[in-house]
């Protein structure tokens, strides 16, 4: 294996280090001959290395102007193809001829169309099959001439149709009346690819053809089409139909739609049938319509919704017209596919259809309606979906569904009308969510005034709207009623709006801007209102703004200040949490540090690591409580190590802690990457977890990962 890296590096250099050398018929022919041992090593990892090197000097003399180097190197691997050669050489020979021969390999390569081995053939024909030279094509159909068995026959006639030569057609065309369907099958197959749709036609009409009666050639033709298996049937058609797509691609799309309207007379099995109802359609979108009026309204499922898929691809001005004067006649299943087609198409002529639709007696027809005025309405349908959503109508919810889609210039600002009209408070409150839902900002004025409201879920639902839509701007004035209101639910649904607002803002550094200048002269209460608000948005300016407060003498600023850090959103504050968990001026305070740092140093966004398991250690000893402790066990396993493993195993012989501790353990297992190269210890450790653990659904994983589930 050595020897052959070796030569390779040293054999490419002489044949893609120089241009000149890769010229000569010499140099290639040497190369060959070395490496052609290796090639044919009776071990695939012994030929490797020769054969990926002789693949790269193949490369080389393939590229754009070297012809006369490719064809040179071609009749030196062409001279090579005989039995002399081991039968893994001549098969990477072939697999090159493949892609680089041409002309003159064309001969030794079809010789081996004969050969005794099936492999070798296959990669005979192979190499023929991709080759451009025409003469291959003609080696092709003289092998099929005395070809033998089944699988080669069906083989050599998917490489003329993968040649798509026209001087196949009539030898194939022959094969067609064969007996056997998988020879006719393949025959259609690489007619279709090659094009060749007369003869197609005389395979799908069968003696029907020479009928002139039209009458007579239909009856002919269905005829010849139900002695025909199934299977071979749809594979005749396909490959007619294909042909007939070609027209399409000429644009001779109404010759192409002719056509096709012909197959709706022939007994042609259900998919065929369909296929052909398909491209009718495609082949000619500006006579569709009708088309797909009458596909609409058959009993047939498969058909109704073929047609559906064609309405945004229909096109010419009468259209319209016609959906709209069909659309009372069709069932309801058929007015259902319409109206959601024309949805899809997004064309906003479709609204008179849409909104007789809505009138319908049948409810599943008038749902269809109001969903397709989600993508087709504007501002002239907001009233009637108002007033539906606020009705007893079943499709009420999917009027408010459409309502909060609904778009097109005024349609916010007439949402917004309707909801500071509505007297109801309920339906005020419901006129808000749609503003929340369609995340209409410009509707923020407008909702900063209903948390004035007397009434609490209005004002509690504008507060939520303004979370989602509200600006930075807005922020002062939430801050001014964050202020004025007393604690308690709706205070801290206003705190947590600024704070959905201020995470908005795209730099984490820029959050607290908005809030920031309220603390500037602000009360002592404001203070302890505003900073722990300020410790949840953070930033720098943030903690300048809070640090000078944890050394105030005033307790209940040192309070919130202590509060603030520890609604900290990122371990830039880890130190400053771990020195009041030390150092607490009161119980609380070592609570809140203590379970903010423990928080902190797991994010993910801190990289737990092995430093992070020694401040867990730190944490279990400072912890009083075994709510700490607990949470401790509970963040463990985010540190993917086994030592994290052992350092959990105590834990499981305290009752307090035992549950936390086992879960630990269970999510380290998990990781199999880490479980497998230490497997003894988790195994002994799932065992334990089995004994102590009274959580039935942990003690059940660790018995599944016991058990290498």
């Amino acid at each position: 294996m050595k020897r052959w890296k070796v030569l390779s590096i040293g054999l490419l250099a002489v044949v893609v280090g120089s241009a000149v050398a890769m010229a000569e018929e010499q140099s290639f022919g040497q190369l060959l001959d070395q490496l052609l041992p290796g090639m044919g090593a009776e071990k695939i990892p012994d030929r490797q290395s020769p054969q990926q090197t002789f693949q790269n000097a193949c490369y080389q003399v393939s590229r754009p102007g070297q012809e006369a180097q490719r064809a040179a190197a071609c009749k030196l691997i062409a001279e090579r193809l005989g039995p002399e050669t081991a039968k893994p050489a001549r098969v990477w020979l072939l697999k090159q001829l493949e892609f680089i021969g041409r002309g003159e390999c064309v001969d030794a390569v079809a010789r081996l169309l004969g050969d005794k081995d099936p492999e070798i053939r296959d990669c005979a024909r192979r190499a023929l099959q991709n080759n451009p030279a025409p003469e291959a094509n003609a080696r092709l159909l003289a092998a099929l001439e005395g070809a033998q068995g089944l699988n080669w026959r069906v083989a050599l006639i998917n490489s003329l149709g993968c040649r798509r030569d026209l001087k196949s057609v009539g030898r194939l065309a022959l094969l067609l009346t064969e007996k056997d369907p998988a020879i006719v099958a393949a025959t259609v197959n690489a007619l279709g690819k090659i094009g060749a749709s007369e003869a197609i036609k005389s395979a799908f009409m069968g003696p029907g053809l020479r009928k002139t009666e039209p009458a007579a050639r239909v009856e002919a033709i269905n005829a010849h089409l139900e002695k025909l298996p199934p299977a071979l049937c749809c594979r005749i058609a396909d490959a007619y139909f294909r042909c007939i797509d070609r027209l399409i691609k000429e644009g001779k799309t109404r010759q192409a739609a002719d056509i096709f309207s012909q197959f709706d007379a022939y007994k042609l099995p259900r998919p065929a049938r369909l296929a052909a109802l398909q491209g009718m359609l495609r082949a000619d979108s500006g006579r569709a319509a009708p088309i797909i009026i009458a596909m609409l309204g058959s009993q047939d499922k498969d058909s109704r919704e073929i047609a559906a898929g064609f309405i945004t691809s229909v096109s010419g001005p009468n259209a319209m017209k016609a959906f709209a004067e069909a659309m009372p006649k069709l069932p309801p299943a058929g007015q259902i596919l319409l109206l959601a087609g024309l949805a899809a198409k997004g064309d906003k002529a479709a609204m008179p259809v849409v909104l007789a639709a809505i009138k319908s007696d049948k409810p599943e027809v008038e749902l269809a309606a109001f969903r397709a005025l989600a993508r087709l309405g504007d501002v002239s349908v907001v009233p009637l979906l108002i007033q539906t959503m606020f009705s007893d109508n079943p499709a009420a919810g999917h009027a408010k569904a459409s309502l909060e889609l609904v778009h097109g210039p005024g349609a916010d600002e007439a949402i917004i009308a309707a909801m500071q009209a509505e007297q109801d408070p309920g339906r005020r409150g419901t006129l808000i969510d749609v503003l929340n839902k369609r995340k209409t900002i410009g509707a923020a004025p407008a909702l900063l005034k209903e948390t004035q409201s007397e009434n609490a879920g209005v004002r509690g639902k504008a507060i939520g709207a303004l979370a989602n839509i509200g600006e930075p701007k807005d922020v002062p004035a939430l801050i001014k009623m964050l202020l004025a209101t007393k604690k308690g639910g709706q205070r801290d649904q206003i705190e947590r709006a600024i704070w959905f607002i201020s995470k908005r803002i795209g730099d984490p550094q820029q959050r607290a801007n908005p809030v920031l200048p309220a603390l500037a002269g602000a009360s002592e209460a404001d203070l302890c209102a505003l900073l722990p608000l300020v410790g949840r948005i953070g930033g720098k300016k943030a903690l300048e703004a809070v640090k000078p407060q944890l050394a105030s003498k005033n307790p209940k600023l040192q309070e919130a200040a202590v509060r603030a850090l520890s609604n900290w959103p990122d371990a830039s504050v880890a130190g400053d949490l771990l020195n009041i968990a030390k150092n607490p001026h009161n119980d609380n305070e070592h609570i809140w540090a203590l379970r903010a740092y423990i928080r902190v140093i797991s994010m993910r966004e801190s990289n737990p690591n092995k430093d992070t398991l020694k401040k867990f250690d730190e944490v279990m000893k400072l912890a009083t409580r075994d709510e700490e402790r607990n949470l401790v066990l509970s963040r463990a396993s985010v540190i993917r190590d086994v030592a994290t493993l052992r350092w959990v195993l105590p834990y499981l012989d305290e009752p307090a802690l035992a549950t936390q501790a086992s879960r630990a353990v269970v999510e380290l297992a998990h990781h199999r990457n880490l479980m497998q190269p230490n497997h003894d210890e988790f195994m002994a450790a799932l065992k334990k977890v089995t004994q102590v653990c009274k959580d039935k659904g942990i003690v059940a994983r660790a018995k599944r990962y016991m058990e290498g589930l």
